[in-house]
């Protein structure tokens, strides 16, 4: 799937692009990716997700391709599905599905002040939300879910990291100067300057940087 950003007639709910920058990018995985009960599934969870998260502001699927601009309620019946995506250009249509159907890309674009951190909360909740039905899966994919995985790995170990660090340099002193108050004195104040600034983080709600 695609990590960039979409909107326009692609999303169940267009907005301008100032308002959507990310998208968050699930592979789904069935039999058959184009059957009413798949592609029902995806417009009824991107409504319910959209609906329960205002930082989710749309979403990209094949379900879109039926509902964009309808002003009726979408037909999702196996004759509807197969029109629209026969009435589609072959590369648009090849974004959404795998050429044998077995596979479809489903994503969830979000306003673009959300931090990536945060994203990682809203894959839980689509996770948590999404029910497919019986021989239906649903996993993250993508680059995006990469880096949204990565950085939040880093910040929730960062304590434990940054403890194991000062211990392995306060070994490597004593080994080398075999004096604990060189080593202890050496590794103290960048202790003392770690937790100050973790404090002052905490306070005054700075967004912590992984870098």
């Amino acid at each position: 799937g695609s990590s960039s950003s979409t909107t326009g007639w692609f999303s169940a709910r267009p907005r301008t692009i100032e308002a959507t920058a990310n998208t968050i990018d699930f592979l789904v995985t069935a039999k058959d990716v184009n059957s009413p009960a798949v592609v029902k599934w995806m417009n009824d969870l991107g409504q319910q997700m959209a609906a329960k998260d205002s930082r989710i502001t749309g979403t990209n699927s094949v379900a879109t391709l039926m509902t964009t601009g309808a002003s009726a309620p979408p037909d999702f019946s196996q004759q509807s599905i197969d029109a629209t995506i026969a009435s589609t250009s072959p590369d648009i249509v090849g974004q959404f599905v795998s050429k044998d159907h077995t596979a479809a890309d489903f994503s969830f674009t979000i306003r673009r002040d959300v931090q990536l951190i945060d994203q990682k909360v809203i894959i839980d909740e689509i996770n948590a939300s999404a029910s497919p039905p019986p021989g239906v899966s649903m996993v993250p994919a993508g680059l995006g879910v990469i880096g949204i995985e990565a950085e939040s790995q880093l910040t929730s170990h960062r304590l434990s990291m940054v403890f194991l660090a000062l211990v392995a340099v306060l070994i490597l002193l004593l080994a080398t100067t075999r004096s604990i108050w060189t080593a202890v004195l050496a590794v103290l104040p960048v202790g003392l300057a770690i937790g100050w600034t973790s404090a002052a983080m905490y306070i005054f709600h700075v967004p912590l940087n992984p870098l």
